[in-house]
This record gives structure tokens, C-alpha cells and sequence, in this order.
């Protein structure tokens, strides 16, 4: 049983590079600290992308995403993501890839409808009756740079739902990634509420590859637990946050130049 205290981070060890040797491009390659899972995920966004305002039109973009979710505790058979006792509770780290539209590039002013739309997506994906998430204070700043691309950093935190609730799926998910239905009046339920809600940190940074807008993604999460307590991860363990920060800065791109394709849509593939 966890208690209401966040656990520690656990010691570090090496940190290694995971990418995948065929797939949709581009795609990156994930410099990845041994409390994440060594596994790359991947989503079709264009069912979840459709009719999105662009300025002073809206429009059907395609795209992928790539994330990696936290490993287990140590006592755990399951991700960190899903144990409110933990640092990384409700915790992603992920980048979209997202093609030009009829040979212009998408503009990056975007990214919090972009993120929006996933963390509905993702809600209703684990069961959440009512999916709920609104973008606050979404902010969008350059970062100088001598040349090309140009990069930006953002920040869009979200009031939302949490993704532990009594309808999570118990099919479809690799094993190690959710908490089995047995489980889970001892794994949650005496700390956070059935798709409880909540307030998502989220940082990152996008650029362009080529005519492909790139934006990067990790976040925290604030809540308060059943005992009162008010927990912010982002902000109360900078160890965790220096990670994150690492894991951006280690990121790459490959490209073979074989051009976007995306997987099957509503899919959820890993290698």
C-alpha cells in the first residue's frame, strides 16, 4: 500500500539512446533516464487534429506522437505514471511531429490546442466518462538563436482530469503500464479521487525540421490528495525537473529523407 508521502526519486544509473531503426519520419531518438520506461510509444494525432484554428481558419493537420512513460518503482509492477505517491505521477515526456499543410509549414502558435486535444484524446482512451482539460496562461517565447531553424519555449498548463479512474482499461496496454483492476483500491483510490481533477505543468520547446513543426513536451502535475496535502512535481522536486530539462537537451532527429507517413490511426504502437 503507498502512503500519502512522495516517494524519492530513485538512485540514477546510465541513461541511455532509444530510437527506433524504421518508422515515420522524422522521428527522434530519446536520450532516456533510467526512471522512464526504455520504449518509445507512438500515436496518430489526425483523429484528434481535425478542424483545429489556425489563425483565421481552422484545419485537419496530421501528425504523430512520441512519448515515453515512467518506469516502475521498484516495488511496483507498473508505471510510475499511475502512483500518486510518486514523483512522476501523471508524467509525460514527448515529442509531435506535425507535416506541412498543402506545402506551408504549421505555425507554431498551435501548440496549446495541439496539447489540448491529446490530453482529451488521452482522457477518453482511459475510460474517463466526462473528459475534461482547458488550456491556462499558454505562453510562447523565441529563443535566440545565430541561425536557422529558430526555436521556441512554451509553457501551457492545463486544468484537467486525471487519468486514474474506475473505467481504466484493463486490455490493449503493454504490460507494466497500468496497475491491473485488482489492484487499485490499494494502489489509488485511499489518495486521489476517480478522474480527479487536476492541474498539468507543462513545458517544452518546438523548431522546424525541414517544413516539419517539431514541439517537444514534459510536465509536472499539481493536485491535492485525499489527506489535503497540495503536491506540485514540477516544482517540488527539481531533481525531477533537471531531469526532464536533460532529457530535452539530449533529444535528436533522424531523418532518411523517405518522407511522412504516419501509423494507423488510433493505434498505440512501441518498440
Amino acid at each position: 500500500m503507498f502512503t500519502t508521502n512522495l516517494s524519492p526519486l530513485r538512485l540514477l544509473t546510465r541513461p541511455q539512446m532509444v530510437f527506433n531503426l524504421r518508422g515515420w519520419n522524422p522521428r527522434p531518438a530519446f536520450w532516456v533516464e533510467p526512471e522512464w520506461m526504455p520504449r518509445i510509444f507512438s500515436l496518430s494525432m489526425a483523429p484528434h487534429w481535425q478542424q483545429v484554428p489556425c489563425g483565421d481558419t481552422r484545419q485537419d493537420l496530421d501528425g504523430i506522437s512520441y512519448f515515453l512513460m515512467p518506469a516502475p518503482a521498484q516495488s511496483d509492477g507498473y508505471s510510475a505514471h499511475f502512483n500518486p505517491a510518486s514523483p512522476y505521477f501523471f508524467s509525460f515526456f514527448g515529442l509531435y511531429v506535425i507535416p506541412p499543410v498543402d506545402g506551408q509549414r504549421v505555425s507554431p502558435e498551435i501548440f496549446a490546442e495541439l496539447g489540448n486535444r491529446d490530453n482529451l484524446a488521452w482522457l477518453k482512451s482511459m475510460g474517463d466518462p466526462a473528459p475534461y482539460s482547458e488550456p491556462i496562461v499558454p505562453l510562447l517565447a523565441a529563443i535566440e538563436s545565430d541561425g536557422d531553424p529558430q526555436k521556441w519555449s512554451f509553457i501551457a498548463n492545463y486544468q484537467l482530469h486525471g487519468d486514474l479512474g474506475c473505467h481504466n482499461p484493463q486490455s490493449n496496454f503493454p504490460e507494466t503500464l497500468m496497475p491491473p483492476r485488482p489492484t487499485l483500491p490499494s494502489a489509488w483510490l485511499e489518495q486521489v479521487d476517480s478522474y480527479q481533477d487536476l492541474t498539468m505543468v507543462c513545458r517544452g520547446f518546438l523548431w522546424y525540421e525541414g517544413d516539419y513543426l517539431v514541439m517537444n513536451f514534459f510536465n509536472g502535475v499539481e493536485f491535492t490528495n485525499k489527506a489535503g496535502k497540495t503536491i506540485n512535481t514540477y516544482n517540488d522536486y527539481p531533481e525531477f525537473r533537471e531531469q526532464l530539462l536533460r532529457m530535452a537537451d539530449g533529444i535528436k532527429i533522424i531523418n532518411d529523407g523517405r518522407g511522412f507517413v504516419s501509423p494507423n490511426s488510433g493505434t498505440l504502437s512501441h518498440w
